[in-house]
């Protein structure tokens, strides 16, 4: 029975091999570092599957990891637009920034996620219609967000 290893290496490293197995049609499994994503990204706890891209993967509401120009940063976040030369991202739990981001610069597509142990496949129903949703209630999207990081710190 293969084991599982787990290794600490540097950022650039490992988004380096993530490409590569990336480009070569592998998908790579990540755990969700930091709480631009919450609530439906939980870091640290929740997992996601990077796939490749494919012409129909690129749309509004499809969850990228891409690299932002000019900072070597790799962010996990939303399309929210799309523009004649790139995409804007935002994550779920920004109110108010937003990246632009160039199509040559996203590395692959959030193909599901596991949640709590819970695995998701985000292409279903129940979860493009939790995102719309979301998405609409930007406007409050901060009360909401102050709610549910008071509960969250009160378990």
């Amino acid at each position: 029975m293969d084991s599982v290893r787990k290794e600490i290496v540097g950022n650039e490293l490992l988004m380096q091999s993530i490409k590569e197995l990336i480009k070569e049609g592998h998908t790579v499994t990540l755990t969700v570092k930091g709480v631009s994503m919450t609530p439906f990204l939980i870091n640290q706890r929740d997992s996601v599957v990077i796939a490749p891209l494919t012409t129909s993967s690129l749309n509004i509401g499809t969850i990228v990891l891409a690299k932002e120009k000019n900072r070597d940063r790799y962010l996990l976040h939303r399309i929210v637009k799309q523009r004649k030369d790139g995409y804007q991202l935002r994550g779920d739990g920004n109110c108010y920034g937003t990246e632009e981001i160039a199509t040559e610069d996203i590395v692959g597509y959030v193909k599901s996620a596991t949640r709590n142990k819970v695995r998701v496949d985000y292409g279903t129903l129940k979860w493009r219609l939790l995102w719309y949703i979301w998405r609409y209630m930007l406007p409050i999207r901060r009360l909401l967000l102050a709610i549910y990081n008071h509960i969250i710190k009160r378990k």
